[in-house]
């Protein structure tokens, strides 16, 4: 009884053997061509660009589906974390199933940006709802110094006497980004 795979191998065997009769009909090796994958980042695609010399198509497997996710040679970073990749070409009636190419690929965190709309001198007196946003999406936090002439509950800051106070924007990454850098800025209260 032949296992999963091996019926169209040992029928390549039996086509081949049968055209050793034949002197104008050779069984063709082929190689795969698979570069070495550098880092990669979580959430952005990465095309794979293995070839076979046959000209035939290559297929690929992965190690892991918990971070990664491959479709249409297209692979999606879904996690943190290593797999390895193998390309391979199992042959035709012409070709000999190609030696299997395996690549292990790194997915490391993603970097993030602040957009903190610059601000405007204040009253004392008067309130402020900060409002900045990551590109990632996730929440940024805010703190205020001096603490002295202001309070901060949230995201809803009250000027409570005059003088220059800095406001920073802050947005400490988690299990898929890179802390962002802190966005900072001064204003006066009048």
């Amino acid at each position: 009884r032949l296992r999963d795979g091996e019926g169209d191998r040992a029928l390549r065997w039996l086509f081949c053997q049968a055209m050793l009769f034949d002197p104008g009909f050779v069984c063709q090796s082929q190689s795969i061509t698979f570069p070495a994958i550098a880092d990669q980042t979580y959430g952005v695609p990465y095309d794979l660009i293995g070839t076979a010399s046959s000209g035939l198509a290559v297929s690929y497997s992965l190690s892991e589906t918990n971070i990664v996710a491959l479709e249409s040679n297209v692979l999606s970073f879904t996690g943190i974390g290593t797999f390895s990749i193998t390309a391979t070409q199992n042959g035709n009636a012409s070709f000999d199933p190609a030696p299997s190419v395996t690549r292990l690929v790194t997915i490391k965190k993603r970097d993030q940006s602040i957009d903190f709309s610059p601000l405007s001198p204040r009253l004392a007196g008067s309130e402020l709802q900060l409002s900045a946003i990551a590109t990632s999406d996730l929440t940024v936090n805010f703190a205020v110094s001096p603490t002295d002439k202001t309070t901060l509950s949230g995201n809803l800051m009250s000027f409570t006497q005059p003088g220059v106070i800095t406001i920073t924007a802050s947005q400490p990454g988690n299990n898929f980004y890179n802390a962002a850098p802190d966005q900072s800025q001064t204003i006066c209260i009048n």
